[in-house]
């Protein structure tokens, strides 16, 4: 259910995106604040429940091509069954709820727009941490905070000079024992200031 909804949500904003004429307005020196929703994929053997996740992300650019932005994400899920627990594997399904965050380095590969339309697709990487409300050998390696690298990218398409429909996928990577997640959010960007 939670899925469908998502779903029609991205139809929506696409149906919008496409349906406006596209403005391309990455400025330097511009701020930007983006809420995202999507879904957090966690590695199997992490024994947690794949989930919808919330967020919000705010960046500044300091060139046209290069931004920085910070992040947080919420993930309510749960715990999977056959958790080991002191060596011993017992049966579990209790919330578990996983806050995210960090910075992450922005590049716009084409600021001026896609071949005259609104979109520009860009790449990021960063770094930053996790908290867990529960932790479990399985689960997390029993740390309730570890540290976590980002990489992936996504798209944006303006909608007017401040508005814009973004989408995107990262490749996160929790450490202590190195875990592969994945998250993909869409969200409506506000940009603001800058260059004229």
């Amino acid at each position: 259910e939670k899925m469908k909804k998502m779903i029609s949500l991205v139809v929506i904003l696409m149906m919008m995106a496409f349906a406006t004429t596209g403005f391309t307005q990455v400025k330097a020196g511009s701020f930007n604040v983006t809420p995202t929703i999507g879904t957090y994929v966690f590695e199997g053997n992490e024994d947690m429940d794949n989930g919808l996740t919330l967020g919000l992300r705010g960046g500044y650019f300091f060139t046209k091509y290069i931004g920085a932005e910070i992040y947080g994400q919420w993930v309510p899920t749960k715990v999977g069954k056959n958790v080991i627990e002191n060596g011993i594997g017992i049966d579990k399904n209790e919330s578990l709820n996983v806050a995210s965050y960090g910075i992450e380095g922005i590049f716009n590969l084409t600021p001026d727009g896609f071949a005259g339309t609104g979109l520009v697709p860009f790449l990021a990487a960063g770094v930053g941490g996790m908290h867990y409300s529960r932790h479990y050998q399985d689960t997390v390696d029993n740390n309730e905070n570890k540290i976590a690298a980002t990489y992936g990218g996504g798209l944006k398409y303006f909608l007017s000079d401040n508005w814009a429909v973004r989408a995107d996928v990262r490749h996160v990577i929790p450490f202590d024992d190195v875990h592969n997640n994945l998250l993909a959010t869409v969200g409506l960007t506000f940009a603001f200031g800058g260059a004229k």
